[in-house]
């Protein structure tokens, strides 16, 4: 088993709240990937990183694949107390005062029980951040700043981090 497969099973406190688990690889990597087939790997557009995202839950997981023109991916995992259209609309807002709505790769949102609460997360390109000077602290203040949010993880999907 590859060591990114390891390091995705070994899921710590603090994500077992997670909606979905990313991983950004090199193109060399996904060939290797056994379960993929190859001709679905043939058919994706020809890129130098992919964004592996797997959702898992009781009946059925799920895996997607996305070919990436950069390997500076982050997921934004948002806590909130629950989901209506008011607050769709607030998460939007801080994304295009972010200009990260132009960047996004996959957004999904949950509610579990009630215990363990409503998430929302999306995967997106964090360069046009950078070259802003837009630090993480500065996303999660603007994310923070909507009523209904708890709270606000940014998690590094870059490669390095699965070595």
């Amino acid at each position: 088993m590859q060591s990114w497969c390891k390091k995705l099973e070994a899921v710590d406190a603090k994500e077992k709240n997670l909606i979905s688990f990313g991983k950004v690889i090199k193109k060399e990597d996904i060939y290797s990937i056994e379960f993929i087939p190859k001709q679905l790997i043939s058919m994706l557009k020809k890129t130098d990183f992919y964004l592996i995202i797997s959702i898992p839950n009781e009946n059925q997981g799920k895996i997607f694949i996305f070919p990436l023109s950069s390997s500076n991916v982050k997921k934004i995992l948002i806590q909130v107390d629950s989901f209506n259209p008011e607050l769709i609309q607030e998460i939007s807002k801080v994304l295009r005062s972010l200009n990260l709505n132009e960047n996004l790769i996959h957004t999904n949102g949950l509610c579990f029980s009630e215990s363990r609460g409503c998430y929302y997360e999306t995967y997106a390109y964090f360069d046009s951040l950078e070259k802003n000077n837009i630090t993480i602290e500065d996303v999660k203040k603007d994310f923070l700043q909507i009523s209904k949010v708890k709270n606000v993880l940014i998690l590094d999907m870059d490669f390095e981090n699965y070595k």
